[in-house]
């Protein structure tokens, strides 16, 4: 077009400039630019014109957004340039596109992201004409999407909190592909990966934290998350929670109780919460009532009066039955150590050798007597089925090599259902050893400050013990649960033990223990004047000093 030449663009700002100088050029607002749009004539194939909203526009001429290919061709249309000259255009975009944009490592952009791969759960199937496997449903718009967009839009950290199964991902989902289509999306698989993220900031980046909750037991630092929003490179944060996380990670403690999630507290304080209900808003079943017309699965989960529609479609009914109807009480009880070792601690895969050997407990003791030998595949076997083309109770983890599995994890509905009906159920002294036995890291924490929070110190005692050696977390509750009891000696004999196995800074909180109880005839590590390895041993030679 006379006047503007993409041809000359060598980069991003200046194909921004040629657009925008395209657009004065025509006379055009961005408001006439959004009207103008619905007012195009047809495209040839019959394809609908990619729209353009007022906001969308001032982002690509202002060069703050390049452009995907459907919204140029539209941006073009709507200026009037000609079908002859719109292959020129392309070509700039091309070239400035290939040049202009850094790669996150393992982004990909998030027109080509796969939902399912991002965590929205597939959808039941039901008779009649069949969709493909993986096509999800007509999407419900949600009252909470204009908000939900707006904070995309403006470059934030959102977080959406809901029950299982509500919609939270779906909505999440359908937001980012409407407001940052063309960006890169990348999924850190844990909080390491994220602090890398934000120390290698790449522009026009969505970084999707599904299920947030395991990036805040992985040690996500409030300062990581202000890495990623403070700054000149374009980021936006999405993440969902269940309302239980929130709440226990944001609840602050009664006077005089340890301060267990302050830096989980500091790190969501950070976001913007979104809150979707698990049951839809009337203006929200009018939508649903629309979207049945043409899908037969939502018509489906609009007949149900027990659940949500959204958890209809995810078959939460049927997981809650195949659980509580199972005939097999091998299976039965297969399920429920699942859930209870979720429910407890456990928020990776649960370790098959640990229901395994918790399995027995929640039989009766006829059941444990007469089990046939194959009774742990049949009840897996049982436990992964899938139901109606969507999900399973659990779902197997793969171990390090091909064809073997590590754990196994609940699926969302049912974990948070089970959670609500077990919530006073206290499992038996067995499963807990075998929490003891079967668990590492935070998983075996967890686990004790679950056993210690129902007054159960025995079995808190007992699986701190089997972490404090690896994790210092865990002796320092073992330490604390030890004061609260009054048992001196045996507070000493663990902090001995870690002092003489290296952990200089125990060594500290030894002598500071030792000239609290005016044990004078050990000196104070710190005052010494020897090398720190000497007096962890000095200090580890006492009566004692093993347990």
């Amino acid at each position: 077009m006379e006047g503007v030449d993409p041809d000359r663009a060598d980069g991003p700002a200046d194909f921004a400039a040629c657009l925008d100088a395209l657009r004065r050029l025509r006379g055009l607002s961005y408001e006439r630019m959004e009207a103008a749009v619905g007012k195009l004539p047809p495209k040839p194939s019959g394809a609908a014109w990619e729209p353009l909203a007022r906001s969308t526009i001032g982002e690509i001429v202002t060069g703050r957004r390049m452009p995907s290919r459907d919204k140029l061709l539209t941006f073009l249309a709507v200026c009037g340039v000609p079908a002859t000259e719109v292959p020129q255009w392309l070509t700039a975009w091309n070239r400035v596109g290939s040049v202009a944009i850094r790669r996150p490592s393992g982004a990909l952009p998030v027109r080509d992201a796969r939902p399912r791969a991002l965590g929205v759960h597939a959808a039941i199937q039901v008779n009649g004409p069949a969709a493909a496997a993986d096509e999800l449903p007509v999407y419900v718009p949600r009252d909470v999407d204009a908000r939900l967009r707006a904070s995309l839009a403006a470059g934030r950290f959102v977080l959406l909190v809901g029950g299982s199964s509500v919609g939270k991902t779906r909505s999440a989902w359908e937001a980012v592909r409407a407001e940052r289509a063309d960006w890169w999306l990348v999924q850190p698989p844990d909080a390491a990966a994220l602090a890398a993220l934000a120390a290698a900031l790449v522009p026009r980046t969505v970084v999707w934290l599904d299920e947030f909750q395991n990036y805040l037991s992985d040690g996500l630092t409030p300062a990581t998350i202000r890495a990623l929003l403070v700054g000149e490179a374009e980021t936006v944060l999405v993440g969902t929670l269940w309302p239980d996380h929130y709440f226990r990670f944001t609840a602050k403690p009664d006077v005089g109780e340890a301060d267990l999630f302050q830096r989980e507290r500091e790190v969501l304080k950070q976001a913007e919460v979104i809150d979707l209900a698990d049951r839809l808003t009337p203006a929200e079943r009018e939508r649903a009532d629309a979207a049945a017309r043409d899908d037969r699965r939502i018509r489906v989960a609009l007949t149900s009066t027990d659940y949500g529609m959204t958890q209809v479609l995810a078959a939460a009914p049927h997981l809650v039955l195949r659980w509580e109807q199972a005939s097999d009480p091998y299976a039965r009880a297969l399920i429920t150590a699942a859930i209870d070792a979720r429910r407890l601690g456990v928020e990776g895969g649960v370790p098959t050798a640990l229901l395994a050997a918790a399995i027995p407990a929640y039989l009766a003791p006829s059941e444990v007597a007469r089990a046939p030998q194959d009774w742990l595949a049949r009840a897996l076997k049982y436990a992964t089925k899938e139901l109606h083309g969507a999900t399973a109770v659990l779902d197997p983890l793969p171990g390090r090599e091909m064809g073997t599995v590590a754990g196994y994890t609940v699926a969302d509905y049912l974990l948070q259902h089970g959670t609500a009906m077990r919530r006073a159920s206290v499992p038996a002294d067995s499963v807990w050893q075998a929490y003891a036995d079967h668990l590492t890291g935070a998983d075996l924490w967890r686990t004790g400050k679950s056993a210690e929070a129902r007054g159960l110190f025995r079995q808190a005692e007992l699986i701190y013990r089997a972490a404090a050696d690896d994790m210092a977390q865990a002796r320092s509750s073992l330490i604390d649960l030890m004061r609260r009891q009054g048992r001196i000696e045996d507070e000493e004999r663990v902090r001995r033990a870690a002092a003489a196995a290296g952990d200089h800074l125990e060594l500290v909180r030894l002598g500071n223990f030792l000239d609290q109880q005016g044990r004078t005839e050990v000196a104070r590590p710190s005052m010494t004047g020897r090398p720190a390895h000497t007096a962890a041993l000095a200090a580890a030679s006492q009566p004692g000093c093993s347990w």
